[in-house]
């Protein structure tokens, strides 16, 4: 359950997040979400297309929010 909040709250944590919790959210996410797919995979293998595209999602918002931060970033540093 914890894995599909997370994958809810990473898809709209754009909308509410101060760019400064964005990063320490996706920190928190890479730390401590992330590595339990794997793990629930093993334990829960009727499970495992969930957990793929539970990481394929989640990855996916990740990257894509790195990006805008990071340009945000070097706009802020100019």
């Amino acid at each position: 359950m914890k894995l599909l909040d997370r994958c809810n709250n990473v898809s709209f944590m754009a909308h509410g997040f101060s760019p400064s919790k964005l990063g320490e959210y996706i920190e928190e996410t890479k730390k401590f979400i992330l590595p339990l797919l794997p793990e629930t995979r093993r334990r829960y293998p009727e499970f495992y297309d969930a957990c793929f595209l539970l990481k394929y999602q989640i990855c996916c918002v990740i990257n894509s929010l790195e990006a805008v931060l990071s340009m945000t970033k070097n706009r802020t540093e100019i």
